[in-house]
């Protein structure tokens, strides 16, 4: 029943505006059974006091980390000194689940982006890390298409790039890693690499065609030799 209280206000949210009747005290973190934030319709975390946390989309779309991967009094501390009474464009909603059921779910709004993307973005990266994480019923394929689309933060752009920000992103890291593996050959070897090779191979192929002294010594003996069978011949 706690679970669908926090729907209803959720979606109550977006068509009515915070109010000075409701304003009340932040509960201590001891009352405390769950925190809530979001905003309503699109993705909203859920960190319960034994650790287990839950990020959702919409109505059904859901993923969630087992007790202990989170510290929920982390979280409290975290969110108490930024939360605010009133809303603007792009704030989130926080509701504070209260362990006294018939106790009035009070509402707070958060405006620090920098709190909402290291609680929402921090809740993601467990998910997507984790090796007990429990996609719902649509299962992990649309979860991370859903977070390709719409962003956890308001005002900020997509969780997770599309597919072909991914591919060419991929592509760049591949023409990197071929440079670095290029500036890598040779080295303390004394390898040739890139424009080198081609202004020292023409040099290095006169050097090989340049006669060697032993090939003049070789030609002078051998006209030596020829000259004394010429006389030995000629005499006769």
């Amino acid at each position: 029943m706690r679970s669908v209280a926090v729907c209803i206000i959720c979606v109550s949210l977006a068509a009515t505006s915070f109010t000075q009747e409701t304003v009340r005290a932040i509960p201590s973190f001891d009352k405390l059974d769950g925190i809530s934030l979001g905003v309503p319709v699109t993705w909203n975390g859920r960190f319960f006091s034994d650790g287990s946390a839950e990020l959702i989309n919409g109505a059904s779309l859901s993923a969630s980390v087992p007790v202990g991967s989170f510290s929920f009094e982390e979280v409290y501390n975290l969110l108490l000194p930024h939360l605010k009474q009133d809303e603007d464009a792009e704030s989130m909603y926080v509701i504070l689940d209260e362990k006294e059921e018939d106790t009035e779910l009070p509402v707070f709004f958060l405006s620090d982006k920098d709190i909402m993307r290291k609680i929402m973005h921090g809740l993601c990266d467990k998910l997507l890390s984790s090796p007990d994480v429990f996609f719902g019923m649509f299962g992990e394929e649309i979860f991370k298409g859903n977070l390709r689309k719409e962003p956890l933060v308001p005002g900020d752009p997509p969780y997770l790039k599309s597919e072909e920000e991914e591919e060419e992103g991929e592509g760049v890291r591949s023409k990197e890693e071929v440079v670095r593996r290029k500036e890598e050959v040779g080295g303390d070897r004394g390898e040739v690499k890139g424009d080198e090779a081609e202004e020292e191979m023409p040099v290095a192929a006169k050097k090989a065609g340049k006669p060697s002294l032993l090939f003049y010594v070789g030609i002078g003996v051998l006209a030596c030799v020829g000259a004394v069978l010429f006389l030995l011949t000629t005499l006769r």
